[in-house]
């Protein structure tokens, strides 16, 4: 799908950041401690990386973390042996533990590159600025009323769980309404960290009437000053159709959607 982009280019991610302070780490540890310090080292960061994954998977119910976790699983258990034996390829397992690295790198490769852990928040803003032209009224720090939905406390449960799944928004319920926070706070993303506050969000209450705000941080990833409401009034316009296509059962069409903006998969 072709279209003008109307965010700035990505600031480079957390995940990226430590990937490629790994780098040096690594080369450092084995120029002064050896091969099986570094891999010792290696092991405990894929321990982590597996545990965070196996978390996502707790609160997000994603099944492709579960996939995630497995692959980093077979890498530590691969680091392990070798932070113990060093590399020996003489030994009866070495084959066999090579070939589940490399089953364990195509899944990790495969779910990245079909966005089956990506989070969705700048697709989000780049549908809510498509219909916006306006360059006027710029921020102001207030919710946005943007319409209503006719919904049952079931059919909003089960949207919220669609929407958490797919990694779309992490949702906060209360008693009175849901809200429905795009986040791009890794801490937030991995459970370290809560609350929406400082984040773009929408909200539906129990009498399904619809508010969005959208965050000054988010707000200046946009090219141009565009206009608050309109922003806003689109956001809300473009929840209020996704849940109108999940109640028709068509909520493979929103993934779609979503993956049709053709967005960097490992960087955006």
């Amino acid at each position: 799908m072709y279209f003008i982009r109307k965010l700035r280019p990505p600031e480079m991610s957390i995940e990226i950041i430590i990937g490629l302070g790994l780098g040096p780490v690594l080369l450092l540890l084995f120029v002064l401690s050896g091969v099986k310090v570094m891999f010792g080292f290696i092991a405990i960061v894929e321990l982590i990386v597996m545990i965070i994954q196996l978390n996502l998977f707790f609160r997000s119910k994603n099944i492709a973390f579960l996939w995630m976790a497995f692959a980093f699983f077979i890498i530590t258990v691969f680091a392990i042996d070798l932070a113990f034996f060093g590399l020996d390829k003489n030994k009866a397992e070495f084959p066999i533990l090579a070939v589940g690295v490399i089953f364990a790198a195509v899944i990790i490769i495969y779910i990245l590159a079909n966005k089956k852990v990506k989070w969705r928040t700048r697709e989000i803003l780049e549908l809510s600025a498509m219909p916006v032209s306006d360059v006027e009224n710029g921020f102001t720090e207030r919710p946005s009323p943007s319409g209503t939905i006719e919904a049952t406390n079931l059919e909003i449960e089960a949207f919220t769980d669609f929407i958490r799944r797919n990694l779309i928004a992490i949702p906060y319920v209360d008693k009175t309404n849901v809200v429905y926070s795009f986040t791009s706070n890794y801490w937030k993303k991995i459970g370290l960290k809560s609350g929406y506050e400082d984040e773009s969000w929408v909200s539906i209450d129990r009498n399904g009437s619809v508010n969005v705000f959208i965050s000054k941080s988010d707000y200046l990833k946009f090219n141009d000053n565009f206009s608050f409401d309109q922003l806003c009034n689109s956001m809300g316009n473009l929840f209020i159709e996704f849940f109108e296509m999940f109640k028709r059962g068509e909520g493979v069409l929103i993934i779609s959607r979503l993956n049709n903006l053709r967005l960097n998969p490992f960087i955006e």
